[in-house]
């Protein structure tokens, strides 16, 4: 790409394909406005209200329609020294101006159709904002990257490099170092080894969600059960519904697996990491290592057993953006993360350390407050013969105790070269590790029960995230505290 092809100096539009983005955006945010009332409507079921709603969907369909248009070539944006103008609005006309260094990110991503049309969805998010700051729904790929490079290198040029998330494609950067990929093999081992609660939470709600609506239309759910059951094979039937539950919570997760990181590669580019993923919607984020504020890396129970880790880097950005400006790699190896932490932080053990436990209260009071609420409970079941529902509370109690034991004895902490490390867990592990200097707070609390004990919980606040370290000494809380504050006062490096 040539350095002066595109000629920021005067106001470019976004490619015409904007309009049907415009359009779907519109019509999405009307259905959302006038739902009840579509939904009021059609359960009328008279035939002068579905007349009236289907008017109303033409005229809205095409009121829509309209302002998209007007609003596609009443937006337009150019440069001028050294700031991006965006000018927009139908009927009250609106001016932003954004100044290069204060670029945080830009943000590309390729939906299905935009990559049809050589297209990208750009956001910008700006230091200070909680929200994207302005968003083109497509500009040509490269007059994307031209607006792109030409914020970075002027960035570089002030020694004010703001990471900027969506650098470019891997075939931009001939220099990148490819650090793992995945591939369609790969995505289906990680699937497979996937925490599958959330995909069957989801599916059992939607089996609950259709019972009702059977029962709305006039088909009576229980009755078909209890013919069930006069015909002897509800044992059966139960089975294969239990079978057929786990494979479809399975199978949903493995499908988002592979749809959210299709041809995922994890890559390092100059001073900084880059991932670029997705089969439909490919996405590319990378994070500056000086953006970078802390690393996490854990497994599952399953994934434990494989060797398999999901690593992620968190970098500061808007509370509104935290979780998309996160780079998030599942199916890492320990010589991956071991490799990412090397580049960061340079050559320490993390093993090395003296890790300190916490206090044994942590779930000491919490069987005791526990067993007083469920003991009772328990025992009065028993006497009025709910047999059942009495072993179900306890084990209940049993699982929560062995719960909250379990995450005490894996919950430790060190500080190794100016580095917090915090481990923790419950069937599986997390590991939490960022440099002392990015601290921007720490609180110390005590609650009642602490303050008998000499005990305390701190929390550390970051640029993307906090960490909260329970039930330790009031001595090791306060000597965390004063090193945390000296080591974010007293360092010069860039943090952010």
């Amino acid at each position: 790409m040539k350095k002066n092809e595109f000629d920021f100096s005067v106001p470019h539009r976004q490619a015409a394909f904007a309009i049907i983005m415009i359009l779907y955006k519109t019509i999405k945010l009307m259905v959302k406005q006038f739902f009840p009332v579509i939904l009021v409507i059609l359960i009328g079921g008279s035939k002068n209200k579905t007349d009236f709603l289907f008017l109303a969907v033409v005229i809205i369909s095409a009121l829509s329609a309209i302002f998209a248009i007007i609003n596609y070539y009443k937006t337009y944006f150019y440069v001028k020294n050294h700031e991006l103008f965006i000018q927009s609005g139908i009927f009250k006309k609106k001016n932003t101006s954004i100044p290069f260094e204060r670029i945080q990110t830009i943000n590309f991503e390729q939906h299905f159709l935009h990559q049809i049309f050589s297209v990208l969805s750009i956001k910008i998010d700006t230091a200070g904002s909680e929200k994207t700051e302005f968003e083109f729904d497509a500009i040509e790929v490269n007059k994307a990257k031209a607006l792109r490079d030409m914020i970075l290198a002027y960035n570089q040029s002030k020694d004010k490099v703001s990471q900027l998330t969506k650098q470019a494609h891997q075939d931009d950067r001939p220099t990148a170092d490819l650090i793992m990929q995945l591939s369609v093999t790969d995505l289906i081992r990680v699937g497979l080894t996937f925490n599958h609660l959330k995909s069957a939470g989801l599916i059992f709600f939607f089996i609950l969600v259709l019972f009702d609506n059977l029962k709305d239309v006039g088909i009576e759910v229980e009755k078909y059960s209890e013919d069930a059951i006069n015909y002897n094979w509800t044992q059966n039937l139960i089975i294969i519904l239990g079978i057929s539950f786990v494979v479809i919570s399975i199978l949903t997760s493995l499908i988002n697996i592979i749809l959210a990181y299709f041809d995922l590669k994890f890559l390092r580019i100059k001073n900084g990491f880059k991932i670029i993923r997705g089969l439909f919607t490919r996405v590319e984020v990378s994070a500056m290592d000086h953006k970078i504020q802390h690393i996490l890396w854990g497994n599952n129970l399953i994934q434990n057993l494989s060797g398999y880790k999901e690593l992620r880097l968190n970098q500061a950005s808007s509370a509104h953006l935290k979780a998309k400006q996160s780079i998030k790699i599942p199916g890492c190896r320990d010589s991956h993360i071991a490799g990412v932490i090397r580049t960061l932080f340079g050559d320490i053990n993390l093993q090395e350390g003296i890790f300190y436990p916490i206090n044994d209260s942590f779930y000491k009071r919490f069987a005791w407050i526990l067993s007083l609420l469920f003991i009772p409970a328990i025992v009065i079941s028993i006497w009025m013969g709910f047999y059942l529902e009495s072993v179900i509370a306890l084990v209940l109690l049993i699982y929560l105790i062995l719960s909250r034991y379990i995450r005490f004895t894996k919950i430790k902490y060190t500080v190794i070269k100016d580095l917090l490390y915090v481990k923790g867990g419950l069937f599986g592990h997390a590991n939490d590790l960022f440099p002392l200097f990015k601290i921007q707070g720490v609180q110390l609390r005590q609650s009642p029960y602490q303050v008998r004990k000499n005990l305390c919980s701190i929390t550390f606040h970051t640029a993307s995230g906090k960490l909260k370290i329970p039930y330790i000494s009031i001595e090791e809380g306060h000597q965390l505290v004063n090193l945390s504050l000296y080591k974010a006062e007293s360092s010069k490096k860039k943090w952010m």
